[in-house]
């Protein structure tokens, strides 16, 4: 019993701090960044609580009704939804399942994108269009680098007169391709805020005590065989523009930036597992990070290809299949 009365003063308190976030503005879109810490609370709780089946979800409606009222904004409750009760939930699930922490990461991904998309389309229906917010803000940036080129270039000469022009049908050329990757930069984004969240309720919740599994399973992964192939067809795709409509090749483009991007990923993780289990003198494998890091900050796909060599031929002997 006083286990419980102690469990209830805890979500009380819980539940005040998420109201009280509602008055300093936390819950705007951008609050959606903020989900890792946002929702470890709650996930804790959800991990470890002691009160009975369904306590939790009525402190939940209580928090929502809490927020509404003092923001009258639909926006912000579902952004707490989006940012807190979503992420919080999916971890807890998946923790208490035992997940491996790569396909946790996975699956609370899927979610809390899968929870972006929704919002997206439930804030455009009211009228706030973000995906054209976020193009017009792309345009913008494409303004300021020509008027910047534009700047460079006096006096003109005809010499500066073509790398300026050529310089901006570059910048046109990428700033178009990171308008039609919209949706895969929310999925990467989910990701990449996923991993934070699973890795930190790791540590808090090992802080506590609790039994959980290793985060050597982060390195210790690999995605399946179908992940390359999928990316060797986005890559073809693009080729053939005279055999496929526009939809095709802005859903292949997304493919390709998103399994690129995770690529990379994988081929840091391989070289960085590679580096620690060899067998050389430590001056080596700090040249050998040295490197890595130079691949990180270079333009190049050297890492995708680790990435892809990695999934196909599994080098690390890893066990654990996304």
């Amino acid at each position: 019993m006083k286990q419980n009365s102690k469990s209830i003063i805890f979500i009380l308190m819980m539940m005040l701090v998420y109201v009280l976030l509602a008055r300093l503005g936390i819950y705007h879109t951008g609050g959606i960044i903020l989900f890792p810490i946002l929702s470890a609370p709650l996930a804790v709780y959800l991990i470890k609580k002691q009160l009975t089946q369904g306590v939790d979800f009525l402190f939940n409606i209580a928090i929502i009704i809490g927020i509404y009222l003092l923001t009258n904004s639909v926006q912000s409750v579902l952004i707490y939804i989006i940012s807190v009760s979503i992420p919080a939930y999916a971890a807890a699930f998946f923790y208490k399942k035992e997940v491996p922490l790569p396909n946790m990461i996975m699956y609370v991904s899927i979610s809390v994108a899968g929870a972006i998309f929704i919002y997206l389309g439930v804030m455009k229906s009211l009228g706030i269009d973000y995906e054209a917010q976020f193009i017009l803000l792309v345009d913008e940036i494409k303004g300021v680098y020509f008027n910047v080129l534009e700047t460079i270039a006096r006096p003109a000469s005809t010499e500066n007169i073509l790398e300026q022009s050529i310089m901006k049908e570059l910048i046109t050329a990428i700033t178009d391709t990171i308008k039609k990757v919209y949706p895969a930069l929310i999925l990467t984004a989910g990701v990449f805020l996923s991993s934070i969240q699973v890795i930190l309720l790791n540590i808090v919740l090992r802080s506590k005590g609790t039994k959980l599994l290793s985060l050597k399973q982060l390195f210790n992964f690999k995605l399946s065989k179908i992940a390359v192939l999928i990316l060797f067809i986005a890559m073809i795709i693009p080729l053939s523009r005279n055999q496929v409509n526009d939809i095709t090749s802005i859903l292949s483009l997304n493919v390709l930036f998103f399994l690129q991007n995770l690529m990379q990923v994988m081929g840091i993780i391989s070289i960085i597992v590679l580096l620690r289990r060899a067998t050389v003198h430590n001056a080596f494998k700090v040249l050998g990070y040295m490197i890595l890091f130079i691949l990180l900050i270079m333009p190049t796909n050297i890492l995708m290809m680790f990435g892809c060599f990695d999934t196909l031929f599994n080098y690390r002997k890893a066990q654990i299949i996304v």
